[in-house]
């Protein structure tokens, strides 16, 4: 049987933990499935949807901003979520795609873990698909009033009559201006924009929460945002956005394969990613505010190297990620480097080639470039989900950023380095590299190295110059490891 497959589809996903959630689960459970962030501009939605309708897939979970969009690209809508009029989560059943919304029920765990809704006086800022979810739930709680208010008060009008005409909860939409007015008699406030994912943002003033109050922040990275830090200090009680997002992505799982997930994996997963965020930021700014570029990702790249250190008497260490042109010798560095830290080794190209069950040179030619990315990105997440390992990574990988982050979760990435001409020497005339075939090589090599060079800088946390011998290049990397021989 086919190794399934599951997303979550938007733009931007920077900042998505759902693929570190999901895919914890499906390894404690023992399911054979990978899950994979997809960054989606709006030209390619609907094509990707139809994608969806293959047998190895299960589903795909929908974040912003579509979650309204795609209800008309749909077979079928389930009825919860066509009066929410947001879907979060598609199912495919053989072929045919339904959506639903779990969006409502990770709102309603996550609240009532903290407060009970019934009688409650609500407000809720945000008017987009999020807040659908949360107006709908607040309602099948038993909310006595909620006030939508938005920066444009007429979307906040239109979602309060829309809901007013469906459930027997009494709703008022508002001006986020005029929230000092309403703020006084409310037990419950609820962010439901993306306000709070940049640091120091608050989506309301700090002067309109009250002791006594229960403060819900969707944004879940940060954990703990500007809202949530203020509305602690103020005494509030308080309830952070990834306790939606475990609650909402155990029902979608439920939704795709018919069983309970596994809570506590998920939760760890999320707990775990969240302070590996966190430290690379509080890392990346640490010292002085004129610290370049170059230095913060020197800190980070220590930091993971510790971290690697660390694991020891039994813990696993890090992935050696490495990245580069064609021709810089990754997989022969990455073979030798294997050997001598004695880890597993993966050639990230020749298990596409197993995937697609052709070599790369026939997959570009049958299917084309598009259909190799789309592999290419399930076999990072694979690759990322291993320990312990050395990954000889494609040139193309950092093309996506979603193949990065997932390599990056828990690898630390070396860049090998190397100038065109020593790339022309080492590279065979177009044999088996589809984006030589048909160009002068050096040339073709500088037009790709140019348009790559910048994302290899980007994403590595170290740098090694390829040199003639594969042992000088390992034991550069080695060194920077402060492994040794």
């Amino acid at each position: 049987m086919a190794k399934k497959k599951c997303f979550v589809i938007g733009y931007p996903l920077s900042h998505t933990l759902s693929p570190a959630m999901h895919n914890a689960n499906f390894r404690k459970l023992g399911i054979d499935c990978v899950y994979v962030a997809r960054e989606l501009g709006k030209e390619k939605l609907a094509g990707f949807l139809e994608e969806l309708r293959q047998e190895d897939v299960a589903g795909t979970n929908v974040t912003i901003p579509y979650k309204e969009e795609v209800m008309k690209c749909l077979d079928e809508v389930d009825e919860t979520a066509k009066k929410i009029g947001a879907v979060n989560t598609i199912v495919n059943r053989k072929g045919k795609l339904i959506g639903y919304n779990t969006d409502w029920v990770g709102a309603t765990r996550a609240i009532e873990e903290k407060v009970k809704i019934k009688g409650k006086r609500c407000i809720v800022l945000g008017a987009g698909g999020a807040a659908r979810a949360v107006c709908f739930a607040l309602a099948k709680g038993g909310a006595k009033k909620v006030t939508i208010a938005n920066r444009t008060k007429g979307k906040a009008v239109l979602l309060a009559e829309e809901f007013g005409g469906k459930v027997d909860a009494q709703f008022e939409g508002i001006d986020l201006q005029e929230i000092g007015k309403v703020v006084r008699d409310a037990a419950l406030i609820i962010n439901c924009t993306s306000i709070g994912m940049k640091e120091g943002e608050c989506p309301v003033r700090e002067n309109v929460l009250h002791k006594g109050m229960a403060v819900f922040d969707l944004v879940y990275n940060p954990k703990e945002t500007k809202l949530i830090l203020e509305a602690k200090k103020k005494g509030c009680k308080t309830i952070t956005g990834e306790r939606m997002l475990l609650f909402q992505g155990a029902e979608s799982f439920k939704l795709w394969f018919g069983r309970e997930a596994d809570l506590k994996a998920m939760q760890e997963a999320l707990e775990r990613e969240l302070d590996r965020r966190k430290n690379i930021v509080r890392i990346g700014m640490r010292g002085s505010g004129k610290m370049d570029i170059g230095k913060r990702k020197k800190n980070i790249a220590q930091m993971g190297m510790a971290e690697s250190r660390k694991a020891s008497a039994g813990k696993l260490e890090k992935n050696i990620v490495l990245i580069g042109m064609m021709g810089s010798g990754k997989t022969s560095v990455g073979k030798f480097l294997a050997k001598k830290m004695k880890r597993k080794f993966i050639d990230m190209d020749k298990e596409i080639e197993k995937k697609a069950g052709r070599c790369i040179s026939e997959i570009f030619k049958k299917r084309g470039e598009r259909f190799f990315r789309e592999i290419e990105s399930i076999v990072a997440v694979e690759a990322a989900l291993m320990q312990n390992t050395v990954i000889s990574c494609g040139g193309g990988v950092v093309l996506k950023e979603g193949n990065m982050n997932e390599l990056k979760r828990n690898g630390i990435v070396f860049y090998l380095k190397a100038d065109t001409e020593t790339l022309a020497n080492r590279v065979g005339w177009g044999r088996g590299r589809p984006l030589l075939e048909g160009r002068e090589k050096k040339e073709r090599l500088e037009e790709i190295l140019g348009e790559r060079e910048r994302l290899y800088e980007k994403y590595a946390d170290e740098t090694a110059r390829v040199r003639k011998e594969k042992e000088k290049v390992a034991e550069e990397i080695l060194k920077k490891l402060r492994i040794g021989r």
